[in-house]
Parts: structure tokens; C-alpha cells; sequence
């Protein structure tokens, strides 16, 4: 087991107002060393090296429904490790904004490629209410 691990980052975020509504788009790449967390449904595991990124892009809809205000989102990521596999996450989703990000109800469907045999492809969905006080 090696005793340091190395990570560095590139991220990106910006958030634009058009017309009544809003465009987000966030990205991100790591390239890990050691990694020491296991990314889920992926091969990148504990003392893994590999390398992640994502895109997402999102607009804010003008106007409200019912208390809040809606946004889907469409989101790309990939984790590669390093000598083993890599792994494709196709996602979209619905955030429900009644709060800004103090109250807010996500919804997200996600599918999973797999690029070896050992993992079957598929669906993810998850539902998830943040609350902040």
C-alpha cells in the first residue's frame, strides 16, 4: 500500500441569466493517485489511480410552479481507471427550487455503461429534498 496520494482538479461553473429564466453549466476533471474513496458503481476504488470528469448544463424556467421554480438538467460524466475499466454516466434530471437551495426536490435518472463484462449496464434513479436552515 503506498502511503501518499495525490489528486488535482479542474472545475468550472458558471451561471448566466437568459431572458426570465437562467442557463448553469458546471464541469469538472480529477486525475487521481491513491484515490482514497471508492466512486460508486465504477472500478475506481481505494488505492485506484484513475481519472473523472463530468459536464452538466441546466436552465432555470421562467416563472413559478406552485411555490417554485423548476430546471431540468442534463449531466455526462466519466470515471477511467487506471490498467482496468471505465464507466459512462448518462443522466437528466428535474430540480424543483422552493427555496433557492435552502429547499429544493431533485429527481435524476441516470444509465449506467459499464465497458467490461463484470458489470451489467444499468439504470439508476434517484429522488433527493435538500433542506438548509
Amino acid at each position: 500500500i503506498r502511503d501518499s496520494n495525490r489528486i488535482w482538479t479542474l472545475d468550472f461553473f458558471t451561471d448566466q441569466p437568459v431572458g426570465q429564466g437562467a442557463l448553469t453549466v458546471e464541469a469538472s476533471f480529477s486525475d487521481i493517485e491513491n484515490c482514497t474513496q471508492a466512486h460508486n458503481l465504477s472500478d475506481l476504488s481505494i488505492g485506484a489511480d484513475g481519472k473523472t470528469g463530468y459536464v452538466q448544463g441546466g436552465y432555470l424556467l421562467p416563472g413559478e410552479v406552485g411555490k417554485g421554480r423548476l430546471q431540468p438538467y442534463l449531466r455526462y460524466e466519466a470515471v477511467s481507471v487506471t490498467g482496468g475499466t471505465s464507466t459512462r454516466f448518462y443522466s437528466s434530471g428535474l430540480n424543483y427550487y422552493l427555496r433557492g437551495h435552502n429547499a429544493k426536490v431533485s429527481f435524476d435518472y441516470s444509465f449506467v455503461s459499464q465497458s467490461n463484462d463484470l458489470r451489467e449496464d444499468q439504470p439508476v434513479v434517484t429522488a433527493q429534498v435538500a433542506v438548509g436552515f
